[in-house]
Formats: C-alpha cells, sequence, structure tokens
C-alpha cells in the first residue's frame, strides 16, 4: 500500500419488505362461536421471525390456483376452522414499514473493486504501518 490509499467496505441495502403481511390484531369468531388469531410464538414480534407465526385453531388445504405460463402448478391455500370446518379468511396487512437487510459487502482499494483477501490484506497493511512495522 502507498501512504494515502483508502480501503472502502460498503454494502447494498436490500428492501424485503413484504407485499402483505400477517395483521397481529386480526380475531375472528366464527358462527359456532370458535375464536382464531395468529398464534405468535415469543420473540416472533420482531419481524425476522415471521415465519413462526401459526394459525393453530385452523387447518391448511392446498390447491392449485392455476398454471403459469411454463405449466408449473402455482398453489393456494384455504383455511378451515379444525372444530366446525368453517371457511376462514386469515387477517392480513399491508406492511405499515419498510425493511432492509445489508447485502453482501464490496471492497475497494482507491474505488476500484477487489477481493475480500486483498482489501484484508491492504487493511492489515495501513495497521502495520501506523504501528511502526514494516516488513
Amino acid at each position: 500500500m502507498r501512504n494515502g490509499d483508502t480501503v472502502e467496505i460498503t454494502r447494498d441495502r436490500i428492501d424485503v419488505t413484504p407485499i402483505e403481511e400477517k395483521d397481529p390484531s386480526w380475531l375472528y369468531i366464527d358462527k359456532e362461536g370458535h375464536e382464531h388469531r395468529w398464534h405468535i410464538p415469543h420473540g416472533a414480534n420482531d419481524w425476522s421471525k415471521d415465519h413462526l407465526w401459526s394459525l393453530p385453531t385452523l387447518r391448511a388445504v392446498s390447491y392449485i390456483y392455476c398454471h403459469s405460463y411454463d405449466g408449473e402448478p402455482i398453489y393456494g391455500v384455504h383455511y378451515y376452522c379444525k372444530r366446525c370446518g368453517e371457511l376462514i379468511k386469515p387477517g392480513w396487512g399491508v406492511s405499515c414499514w419498510r425493511r432492509f437487510i445489508l447485502g453482501p459487502p464490496y471492497f475497494h482499494i482507491n474505488g476500484v473493486l477487489v477481493s475480500q483477501e486483498r482489501a484484508k490484506l491492504a487493511i492489515k497493511e495501513i495497521e502495520d504501518e501506523s504501528s511502526g512495522k514494516t516488513g
């Protein structure tokens, strides 16, 4: 590394906001008086564990909704009360907040994209130079 060289590590923010998401306030009481709601396990309300939410009072029945242009089936799901069989439509809503995750890191030396290994070596060289080590 030459004096004045820069190493930069950047990451893109990737939008992972769902089009629809489970509505934690949804509650439905069917014609027989059975209560249905999303079951939210402890810790699942941080949205990263959204896949843990369940509908313990309902039975899911998968069906072929239609076929895609390449002939592959597209599936849908209907939910029925486990006790009386009534068709139930669980509560979904539109997300109020956008959510992002960090993408993979990019490493640059003086604005030129380099491998992670090359960037680590450059950082080590800079650390060695600043601590007075030369090799």
